[in-house]
């Protein structure tokens, strides 16, 4: 066995096959005992065969710059003024959740160098972002323009601390 147990059943369940592989483990135990073999040995065969069964998914390849979000051809002077955009999470945060799916967005439409490489993550780490919107959002009970409660947002550290990781 060249993954764990548990390692093999987290690989399974991000990859959605763990109900199948369980069912067929399950299969493969009950007619291992039938066969004869003691419940330890029809429990490593089993894990064994459901491994043989359902080895990894190959990997995706993620598409290297050159994608809609590539900014390696941008105007230097788009990028220059972009990038000396104030910051404001609030205000990028909702401008990507805005346009997430729009499919012809440019760089020009966006607020921020950074909204823009936030829109990147975003579709990248889509559950990720969604769960920090849904977060960030819903704790904001004053309207946006009290700075003093954007400062103090727990989601928003969350999200720098994400995005960060995610450059490298």
């Amino acid at each position: 066995m060249s993954e764990s147990k548990i390692e093999a059943t987290d690989r399974l369940r991000r990859e959605s096959r763990w109900p199948e592989a369980s069912r067929f483990k399950d299969a493969s135990v009950k007619r291992l005992r039938a066969e004869g073999k003691t419940k330890a040995e029809a429990n490593d065969s089993a894990w064994d065969e459901m491994l043989a069964a359902f080895p990894p998914l190959p990997a995706v390849s993620k598409p290297q710059a050159s994608g809609p979000l590539d900014i390696t051809k941008a105007d230097p002077e788009l990028l220059d003024r972009l990038a000396d955009v104030p910051l404001d999470w609030i205000r990028d945060v909702r401008w990507v959740y805005q346009v997430f799916a729009h499919p012809s967005v440019e760089l020009a439409d966006a607020p921020s160098l950074g909204a823009w490489g936030l829109l990147g993550f975003a579709r990248q780490e889509r559950s990720k972002f969604f769960g920090i919107v849904s977060a960030t959002l819903a704790s904001k009970a004053k309207p946006d323009t009290d700075e003093e409660q954007i400062d103090s947002d727990p989601g928003l550290a969350e999200l720098e601390r994400m995005i960060a990781a995610s450059r490298g």
